[in-house]
C-alpha cells in the first residue's frame, strides 16, 4: 500500500493544528459568553436584595457609554441583548423618594458591601444615606459620579484608584482630608461645602476641574486665591457667589 506523500502529511498536520486552535478559541469564546450571562443573572439577584434594602438599581448594557440615558448605538444595544443587563446606576431612598413618596423606605442600611460585585457601576447617589465605609467601591474603575452629601463618610482613601471619577459630592460630611483625590485627573466637579476641609493643596494638580464648591469651609482665603492661579479654568463657588 502506498504511503501518503509528504504534501498530504503536511496538510494533515496543518489541518489538525488549525482544528485544535479553532476548538480552543471557540471554547474560550463560549466560556466568556457564559460568564457574561452568569454575571447578568448575578446582578439581578443583587438588584432584588438592593431593592429590599431601599436602593433603586437602574439598568444598562455592559458596553454602554456614560450617557446611558441616551439611545445607545446599535452594536451596544446588541451587546446588551446578547450579554445581558448590568446595573449601571444606583440611587438611595433620598435620591428618588421625592418622586416615589409612597416608598416604604425612609433610608437604606448604608451598607455598600453588595456593590462589590457590580463592575459596571458608573453612578451612585447615596445622599443622606447612613453610608460610612467606601471600601466596597475600590474595584469600581468605571465609576464616574458619586454623591455622598450628608452621609457619615470621613475617609476618602478607597477612592484613590477611581481614575474615571468625574463628579464628586461630599458636602455636609465630616471629610477633612482631600489627599486621596490628588490623582483623580478626570475630576471636573467637586463639592466640599460644609465639610471640615482646611487644605486645598491636593487639588492643585487637578487641571480638568471646572467647578469647585466650597461654601462654609475652613479653607483660608489666601489658599483659595492660590488655587485659583493653579486652576485658571475652574470656577469657584464661595458663600453663594460664583467666582471665576
Amino acid at each position: 500500500m502506498a504511503e501518503p506523500n509528504i504534501a498530504t502529511r503536511r496538510w494533515f498536520r496543518f489541518s489538525l493544528r488549525t482544528l485544535l486552535i479553532a476548538t480552543l478559541a471557540a471554547s474560550a469564546l463560549i466560556g466568556w459568553f457564559t460568564n457574561e450571562r452568569r454575571q447578568s443573572a448575578h446582578e439581578y439577584e443583587i438588584a432584588m436584595k438592593l431593592t429590599e434594602q431601599g436602593w433603586k438599581p437602574i439598568w444598562g448594557g455592559p458596553w454602554d457609554t456614560r450617557d446611558y440615558y441616551q439611545l445607545q448605538s446599535w452594536w451596544r444595544r446588541g451587546a446588551r441583548w446578547a450579554l445581558g443587563d448590568r446595573i449601571v446606576t444606583i440611587d438611595g431612598c433620598q435620591g428618588f423618594n421625592a418622586m416615589n413618596w409612597w416608598s416604604r423606605h425612609s433610608s437604606t442600611s448604608g451598607d455598600l458591601t453588595p456593590f462589590d460585585t457590580l463592575p459596571h457601576l458608573r453612578s451612585l447617589n447615596a445622599r443622606h444615606e447612613p453610608v460610612v465605609d467606601l471600601t466596597p467601591l475600590i474595584k469600581h474603575k468605571q465609576l464616574a459620579y458619586l454623591h455622598l452629601e450628608a452621609t457619615k463618610v470621613v475617609d476618602l482613601s478607597p477612592l484613590t484608584e477611581l481614575k474615571a471619577l468625574d463628579a464628586l459630592e461630599i458636602q455636609r460630611t465630616n471629610v477633612s482630608d482631600l489627599r486621596p483625590l490628588q490623582d483623580l485627573k478626570q475630576l471636573t466637579w467637586l463639592n466640599i461645602s460644609e465639610t471640615k476641609v482646611s487644605d486645598l493643596t491636593p487639588l492643585a494638580g487637578l487641571t480638568n476641574l471646572q467647578r469647585l464648591i466650597l461654601q462654609k469651609t475652613l479653607v483660608p482665603k489666601e489658599q483659595i486665591e492660590s488655587l485659583k492661579k493653579a486652576l485658571p479654568n475652574c470656577r469657584f463657588v464661595e458663600d453663594n457667589v460664583v467666582v471665576n
